[in-house]
Protein backbone atom coordinates (compact mmCIF):
# COMPACT_ATOMS: atom_id res chain seq x y z
CA UNK A 1 0.00 0.00 0.00
CA UNK A 2 1.32 3.44 -1.22
CA UNK A 3 0.28 6.38 1.39
CA UNK A 4 1.18 10.38 1.42
CA UNK A 5 2.24 12.28 4.30
CA UNK A 6 1.41 15.57 2.19
CA UNK A 7 -1.83 15.71 0.73
CA UNK A 8 -2.76 17.92 -0.56
CA UNK A 9 0.79 19.70 -1.11
CA UNK A 10 1.98 23.07 -3.04
CA UNK A 11 4.29 22.72 -6.00
CA UNK A 12 7.97 22.94 -4.49
CA UNK A 13 6.97 20.83 -1.26
CA UNK A 14 8.88 17.88 -0.16
CA UNK A 15 6.26 15.06 -0.27
CA UNK A 16 7.08 12.12 2.02
CA UNK A 17 5.15 8.83 0.22
CA UNK A 18 5.28 5.64 1.95
CA UNK A 19 5.25 2.13 0.23
CA UNK A 20 4.54 -1.12 2.79
CA UNK A 21 4.61 -4.47 1.34
CA UNK A 22 3.09 -7.50 3.49
CA UNK A 23 3.50 -10.79 2.89
CA UNK A 24 1.18 -13.37 1.77
CA UNK A 25 2.76 -16.18 4.35
CA UNK A 26 4.25 -16.79 7.71
CA UNK A 27 8.00 -16.23 6.05
CA UNK A 28 8.10 -12.69 7.11
CA UNK A 29 8.75 -9.28 5.85
CA UNK A 30 8.72 -9.00 2.54
CA UNK A 31 11.79 -8.31 0.84
CA UNK A 32 13.35 -6.38 -2.41
CA UNK A 33 12.61 -3.05 -3.89
CA UNK A 34 9.65 -0.95 -4.63
CA UNK A 35 9.27 0.99 -7.89
CA UNK A 36 7.31 4.46 -7.47
CA UNK A 37 5.93 6.65 -10.32
CA UNK A 38 4.96 9.95 -8.69
CA UNK A 39 2.45 10.65 -12.00
CA UNK A 40 4.31 13.43 -13.27
CA UNK A 41 6.84 11.38 -15.25
CA UNK A 42 8.84 10.61 -12.79
CA UNK A 43 9.87 7.11 -11.85
CA UNK A 44 11.89 6.59 -8.27
CA UNK A 45 13.07 3.42 -6.66
CA UNK A 46 13.44 2.49 -2.93
CA UNK A 47 14.75 -0.96 -1.47
CA UNK A 48 12.55 -2.27 1.57
CA UNK A 49 13.69 -2.70 5.15
CA UNK A 50 10.61 -4.40 7.48
CA UNK A 51 8.41 -4.25 4.77
CA UNK A 52 8.46 -0.68 4.19
CA UNK A 53 10.19 2.42 2.32
CA UNK A 54 9.89 6.30 2.19
CA UNK A 55 10.23 7.56 -0.39
CA UNK A 56 10.52 11.98 -1.46
CA UNK A 57 9.15 14.07 -4.19
CA UNK A 58 8.41 17.57 -4.99
CA UNK A 59 6.28 18.38 -7.98
CA UNK A 60 7.08 21.51 -10.20
CA UNK A 61 3.58 22.36 -11.54
CA UNK A 62 0.20 21.79 -9.41
CA UNK A 63 -2.46 19.45 -10.68
CA UNK A 64 -3.70 15.61 -9.67
CA UNK A 65 -1.57 12.56 -9.77
CA UNK A 66 -1.82 9.01 -9.77
CA UNK A 67 0.65 7.85 -7.94
CA UNK A 68 1.43 4.01 -7.90
CA UNK A 69 3.65 1.90 -5.58
CA UNK A 70 4.80 -1.29 -7.33
CA UNK A 71 6.53 -3.81 -5.54
CA UNK A 72 8.62 -5.60 -7.80
CA UNK A 73 8.41 -9.21 -5.62
CA UNK A 74 11.23 -11.48 -4.25
CA UNK A 75 12.10 -15.33 -4.16
CA UNK A 76 8.83 -16.12 -1.92
CA UNK A 77 6.51 -13.25 -2.61
CA UNK A 78 4.73 -12.15 -5.97
CA UNK A 79 4.56 -8.48 -7.33
CA UNK A 80 2.31 -5.94 -6.19
CA UNK A 81 1.11 -2.12 -6.71
CA UNK A 82 -1.35 0.04 -5.21
CA UNK A 83 -1.89 3.89 -6.00
CA UNK A 84 -3.19 6.91 -4.57
CA UNK A 85 -4.50 10.09 -6.09
CA UNK A 86 -1.93 13.37 -4.76
CA UNK A 87 -3.15 16.72 -5.17
CA UNK A 88 -0.72 19.52 -5.87
CA UNK A 89 -1.31 23.48 -5.63
CA UNK A 90 -0.03 26.38 -7.33
CA UNK A 91 3.45 27.28 -6.00
CA UNK A 92 4.13 30.40 -3.54
CA UNK A 93 5.84 33.26 -4.39
CA UNK A 94 7.49 35.92 -3.15
CA UNK A 95 8.26 39.00 -4.18
CA UNK A 96 11.17 41.48 -3.67
CA UNK A 97 10.72 45.53 -4.59
CA UNK A 98 13.90 47.77 -4.80
CA UNK A 99 14.53 51.29 -6.26
CA UNK A 100 16.91 52.97 -7.59
CA UNK A 101 17.85 55.73 -6.74
CA UNK A 102 16.32 56.46 -3.98
CA UNK A 103 16.10 59.35 -2.47
CA UNK A 104 15.29 60.47 -5.53
CA UNK A 105 14.43 64.06 -6.68
CA UNK A 106 11.22 65.62 -8.30
CA UNK A 107 11.21 65.19 -12.26
CA UNK A 108 14.15 62.38 -11.91
CA UNK A 109 12.95 58.92 -13.57
CA UNK A 110 13.41 56.15 -10.80
CA UNK A 111 14.07 52.78 -11.71
CA UNK A 112 11.87 49.93 -9.92
CA UNK A 113 13.06 46.18 -10.05
CA UNK A 114 10.45 43.38 -8.54
CA UNK A 115 12.16 39.98 -7.93
CA UNK A 116 9.65 37.55 -7.89
CA UNK A 117 10.85 33.79 -6.82
CA UNK A 118 8.51 30.63 -6.18
CA UNK A 119 8.79 27.52 -4.31
CA UNK A 120 8.95 25.87 -7.21
CA UNK A 121 10.28 27.19 -11.01
CA UNK A 122 10.28 30.35 -12.11
CA UNK A 123 7.05 32.69 -12.37
CA UNK A 124 6.37 34.43 -15.48
CA UNK A 125 3.44 36.44 -16.11
CA UNK A 126 3.05 40.44 -15.10
CA UNK A 127 3.75 43.07 -11.96
CA UNK A 128 1.33 45.83 -11.29
CA UNK A 129 3.08 49.20 -9.29
CA UNK A 130 0.93 51.59 -7.63
CA UNK A 131 3.85 54.45 -6.92
CA UNK A 132 2.06 56.15 -4.15
CA UNK A 133 1.43 58.88 -6.08
CA UNK A 134 -2.00 57.82 -7.71
CA UNK A 135 -0.26 56.23 -11.10
CA UNK A 136 0.57 52.84 -11.94
CA UNK A 137 2.00 51.08 -14.11
CA UNK A 138 2.76 46.95 -15.04
CA UNK A 139 6.12 45.42 -16.26
CA UNK A 140 6.33 42.06 -17.69
CA UNK A 141 8.73 39.04 -15.89
CA UNK A 142 11.60 38.29 -17.64
CA UNK A 143 13.80 35.59 -15.80
CA UNK A 144 11.59 36.55 -12.78
CA UNK A 145 11.86 40.03 -12.92
CA UNK A 146 9.95 43.09 -13.59
CA UNK A 147 11.39 46.55 -14.74
CA UNK A 148 9.73 50.13 -14.95
CA UNK A 149 10.30 53.60 -14.27
CA UNK A 150 8.67 56.45 -12.69
CA UNK A 151 8.90 60.34 -12.51
CA UNK A 152 7.46 62.04 -9.56
CA UNK A 153 6.12 65.42 -10.09
CA UNK A 154 6.51 66.28 -5.93
CA UNK A 155 8.52 65.45 -3.74
CA UNK A 156 7.55 63.74 -0.36
CA UNK A 157 7.93 59.75 1.10
CA UNK A 158 5.70 57.41 -0.74
CA UNK A 159 4.83 53.48 -0.50
CA UNK A 160 5.70 52.11 -3.60
CA UNK A 161 3.52 48.75 -3.98
CA UNK A 162 3.97 46.35 -6.65
CA UNK A 163 1.68 43.09 -6.73
CA UNK A 164 2.38 39.75 -9.23
CA UNK A 165 -0.49 38.49 -10.39
CA UNK A 166 0.33 34.92 -10.68
CA UNK A 167 0.30 32.45 -13.72
CA UNK A 168 -1.07 29.21 -14.07
CA UNK A 169 1.34 27.51 -11.33
CA UNK A 170 1.89 30.37 -8.86
CA UNK A 171 -0.06 32.11 -6.37
CA UNK A 172 -0.10 35.62 -6.46
CA UNK A 173 2.64 37.84 -3.89
CA UNK A 174 2.54 41.69 -2.74
CA UNK A 175 5.59 43.58 -1.93
CA UNK A 176 6.24 47.60 -0.69
CA UNK A 177 9.35 50.02 -0.52
CA UNK A 178 9.48 53.80 0.53
CA UNK A 179 10.02 56.12 -1.66
CA UNK A 180 12.00 59.36 -1.12
CA UNK A 181 11.37 62.46 -3.11
CA UNK A 182 13.02 65.35 -2.39
CA UNK A 183 13.25 68.97 -3.80
CA UNK A 184 16.35 69.31 -6.02
CA UNK A 185 19.25 71.76 -4.83
CA UNK A 186 18.42 75.43 -6.30
CA UNK A 187 21.00 77.97 -7.52
CA UNK A 188 19.94 81.16 -6.79
CA UNK A 189 21.28 84.06 -9.34
CA UNK A 190 20.72 88.07 -9.13
CA UNK A 191 22.16 88.05 -5.66
CA UNK A 192 25.14 87.52 -3.13
CA UNK A 193 22.95 84.47 -1.64
CA UNK A 194 24.00 81.42 -3.71
CA UNK A 195 23.23 77.53 -2.37
CA UNK A 196 26.14 75.51 -1.83
CA UNK A 197 27.01 72.23 -1.15
CA UNK A 198 30.15 72.35 1.42
CA UNK A 199 31.48 69.27 3.55
CA UNK A 200 31.08 68.57 7.17
CA UNK A 201 33.18 70.91 9.09
CA UNK A 202 34.51 72.87 5.81
CA UNK A 203 34.33 76.42 6.64
CA UNK A 204 31.76 78.39 3.50
CA UNK A 205 33.81 80.22 1.00
CA UNK A 206 33.86 83.87 1.22
CA UNK A 207 31.40 85.57 -1.34
CA UNK A 208 33.45 87.75 -4.16
CA UNK A 209 33.50 91.53 -3.37
CA UNK A 210 33.55 94.55 -6.17
CA UNK A 211 37.12 96.96 -5.34
CA UNK A 212 35.20 100.28 -3.71
CA UNK A 213 35.78 102.94 -5.72
CA UNK A 214 38.14 106.21 -5.76
CA UNK A 215 37.28 108.97 -3.80
CA UNK A 216 35.65 111.43 -6.16
CA UNK A 217 33.82 109.03 -8.67
CA UNK A 218 35.43 106.39 -11.05
CA UNK A 219 37.59 109.00 -13.65
CA UNK A 220 39.04 110.62 -10.75
CA UNK A 221 42.67 110.16 -10.40
CA UNK A 222 45.35 111.33 -7.55
CA UNK A 223 46.93 114.99 -9.40
CA UNK A 224 50.55 113.35 -9.19
CA UNK A 225 49.80 110.99 -11.74
CA UNK A 226 48.16 113.25 -14.19
CA UNK A 227 50.36 114.00 -17.54
CA UNK A 228 51.54 117.94 -17.05
CA UNK A 229 49.46 119.03 -19.67
CA UNK A 230 46.35 117.38 -17.45
CA UNK A 231 47.35 118.95 -14.52
CA UNK A 232 45.29 122.26 -13.57
CA UNK A 233 46.79 125.76 -13.70
CA UNK A 234 48.30 126.95 -10.01
CA UNK A 235 45.74 129.80 -9.34
CA UNK A 236 47.40 133.35 -9.45
CA UNK A 237 47.39 135.52 -6.22
CA UNK A 238 45.25 138.29 -5.59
Amino acid sequence: MVTSQQNPCRAGDVVDFTVAVSGSGSGGHPTGTVTLDTGDGTSLFGTLSDGRVKIHHSYVLPGFFLVIGRYNGDANNLTSESAIAQTVGKAVTTITLGSLPNASGVDQPVTFVATVTASAGIPTGKVTYHFGDGSSASGSLVAGTATVSHTYASAGRLTVTATYNGDAADLTSVGTTEQNVENPARLTTGSLTKSLTIGSGSPSPPLAQDSPPHPGGVDSQPASVLKPSERPAPQSGP
